[in-house]
């Protein structure tokens, strides 16, 4: 196939749904060969893969656990074996535990979200890198974190940190490697409409009206929008990039508390204008007075 991946092979963990099955098949329509992992998700994986296939690409499909080394050292083997060369390495998968506080977190809990969250991204990288500099002499790691691992919400300890230390690793992998030739980036995904989370908000009209009236751009996100901003970090579109943390979040993240938790507030806002009560007001882009 052609496109801006043409002649590269791309690892995509966690690729039975969802984010992964998105970029999966967006970095093959790109040009690249792709192998895919879940870790139990065996009947999601086939269906990203024949999505793949059907539209003319090559993919792989294989169980891996991203937790355990030897299945990271097996999917870059099988990259090698198939397809000859590794050129891209998307850490997706991940583990969301059921929201607790700290205090009633299970520590099986706490070590499965941590296990796959965080060292399935070092292990990925771990064995990835090697074999890019080995047979393509560069490379291109995007890490899947999250904006939980710079804003919270409760009831996420494990996965918070998990995420935090994705976004840490990816800096320390950006700065060891640049200089032979590999970039390291991470995304950053604000609520996207993966399979669970659109099954939730089609059941809860007012969740779903909640939802998008707490993004500045009005609406909830798609795992094909972040699949297109890990594309662009796995392209030469993205050459000059690397130890970045990309939000993907339609603005979420960038906002005061006051515009999400005051539903008068930012229905105004959307309408242009803004009352600020006891502060005084202000009409959008006028200023306060």
């Amino acid at each position: 196939m052609s496109g801006r991946l043409a002649g590269r092979v791309a690892i995509v963990t966690g690729a039975a749904t969802g984010i992964g099955r998105a970029t999966a098949i967006r970095l093959a329509g790109d040009g690249a060969r792709v192998v895919l992992t879940t870790s139990r998700n065996a009947e999601g994986l086939d269906a990203t893969v024949a999505a793949i296939r059907d539209a003319g690409g090559e993919a792989h499909g294989l169980l891996a656990d991203a937790s355990r080394e030897e299945d990271a050292a097996a999917t870059v083997r099988v990259a090698l074996d198939t397809c000859g060369r590794l050129d891209v390495a998307v850490a997706n998968a991940a583990w969301f535990h059921a929201p607790a506080p700290a205090h009633e977190l299970s520590v099986d809990d706490w070590d499965r979200t941590v296990d796959v969250g965080l060292r399935g991204v070092f292990l990925a990288a771990k064995h990835a890198i090697p074999a890019m500099l080995a047979t393509a002499g560069r490379g291109a790691v995007v890490n899947v974190s999250s904006i939980n691992s710079g804003i919270h919400a409760p009831g996420l300890p494990a996965y918070s940190a998990a995420k935090g230390g994705v976004d840490a690793l990816t800096r320390q992998l950006a700065l060891e490697y640049g200089p032979r030739g590999i970039r390291v980036n991470a995304v950053n995904p604000g609520l996207v409409a993966v399979e669970s989370v659109a099954r939730f908000l089609d059941a809860n009209p007012g969740e779903a009206v909640a939802a998008r009236e707490g993004v500045p751009l009005d609406r909830v996100g798609t795992p094909e929008e972040v699949a297109s901003a890990i594309a662009f970090l796995a392209s030469d579109d993205a050459s000059y990039v690397s130890g970045v943390t990309l939000g993907v979040d339609g603005g979420l993240s960038i906002q005061s508390a006051m515009a999400v938790i005051r539903p008068g507030l930012r229905r105004a806002w959307r309408e242009g204008h803004v009352e600020f009560v006891g502060i005084g007001s202000a009409e959008a882009g006028g200023g306060a007075r």
